[in-house]
């Protein structure tokens, strides 16, 4: 009879994801060996793949750093508000409630630019010229009075004066 032959090669070159599993198994992450850190959410940072249980614990922030200065992650770009040039969210482009505000006033006014400026009450009929586009009256006595013919009319809409003889 032959040999006993073990057809299970070891290989040279381990993935990514064994070094890993094999790094969990055979080294603790006790602290961050770059900034000191201890509590939090550590991470185990491999300078040379080929060598699996060759790892140095770093936490988050220095692993990134890390992984920049070998060129493996991309360097985040950081974003800039619109008004006034702190360093803003990704997702609105401004870096407080008031610099969105600002924004939003100033792509409302982008946008109203060319439209005509006057409209005709819906109360007395007088031309006014108004100051947001929603406004239908030309004052807030006009608009207090179609409210409550509105709201006259809802209550008794038989009856045009409101009196219920």
């Amino acid at each position: 009879m032959g040999k006993h032959v073990n057809k299970r090669k070891i290989p040279e070159k381990c993935s990514p994801n064994t070094a890993r599993r094999r790094a969990q198994r055979a080294v603790p992450t006790v602290f961050c060996m770059d900034c000191g850190i201890a509590t939090g959410r550590l991470e185990r940072h491999h300078p040379d793949i080929e060598k699996p249980l060759d790892v140095i614990v770093l936490c988050p922030k220095c692993h990134r750093k890390r992984d920049q200065a070998l060129g493996k992650a991309r360097i985040a770009r950081i974003w800039k508000c619109v008004f006034c040039g702190k360093v803003a969210n990704r997702k609105c482009k401004t870096c407080s409630p008031e610099c969105l505000s600002m924004l939003g006033r100033l792509n409302a006014m982008k946008r109203w630019e060319g439209h005509a400026q006057t409209k005709k009450c819906k109360h007395c009929g007088k031309t006014f010229q108004y100051d947001r586009p929603r406004q239908t009256t030309c004052s807030r006595s006009c608009g207090n009075l179609m409210a409550w013919k509105k709201r006259s009319a809802e209550l008794c809409p038989t009856e045009p004066n409101g009196s219920g003889d």
